[in-house]
């Protein structure tokens, strides 16, 4: 079966044990699946599985994605909590960088 989805989603889950985990996937609900599975990142297995996700944010291109993760994954635990609730957003730059491309 093909995806026909173009876009690809940033997520951020909280882990079994309380800590956050950020990936991205084109399907983020199989992906959520996977998790709970040897192809899910090993990671998220040694701590207790997906909780549940916290937050997505769609984007346009695999390298958008990457992009944005790397920025996520660069953030405090704190930040990232921020983020989840929407008291923080993704810098304008970095979004209008992702836009030209």
């Amino acid at each position: 079966m093909e995806n026909k989805n173009k876009s690809w989603w940033i997520y951020l889950v909280l882990c079994g044990d309380g800590t956050l985990y950020c990936g991205i996937a084109r399907d983020v609900e199989r992906r959520m699946a996977d998790h709970a599975t040897a192809k899910g990142s090993r990671y998220v297995r040694a701590h207790g599985g997906v909780d549940k996700v916290q937050w997505r944010y769609e984007t346009i291109s695999r390298s958008a994605a990457q992009r944005i993760e790397a920025w996520i994954k660069r953030l405090s635990r704190q930040e990232k909590i921020n983020l989840s609730e929407g008291k923080v957003s993704i810098p304008a730059e970095l979004e209008d960088e992702l836009r030209d491309q």
